[in-house]
């Protein structure tokens, strides 16, 4: 079996994503209602995004915007984030 395709996992490793992860998290739920801080941002990291934002639905239901949805505009607001700040960590970059 031949492979064409290695899916990375760059968080920690070339970048360290977390608290762009936390800015977007805090941001896209205060939309609907919900008031995250950093330290609640860690109860769900290591999970998906989809079960993170299941576990703040269940707490907090909001009105309005769909788990999906939700989950779509934090994705969003990480590419927007990550393409203006994202800074590979010593190392990750040949020179």
């Amino acid at each position: 079996m031949s492979k064409s395709a290695i899916f990375f996992d760059m968080d920690g490793v070339i970048v360290d994503s977390e608290p762009e992860w936390q800015a977007a998290e805090i941001n896209v739920f205060a939309g609907v209602g919900v008031t995250l801080t950093v330290a609640d941002c860690l109860k769900t990291q290591g999970m998906r995004i989809d079960e993170a934002v299941q576990f703040w639905f269940e707490k907090a239901p909001w009105k309005g915007p769909s788990t999906s949805d939700i989950v779509e505009a934090i994705v969003a607001r990480m590419e927007e984030r990550l393409r203006k700040s994202a800074v590979a960590k010593e190392g990750a970059v040949e020179s």
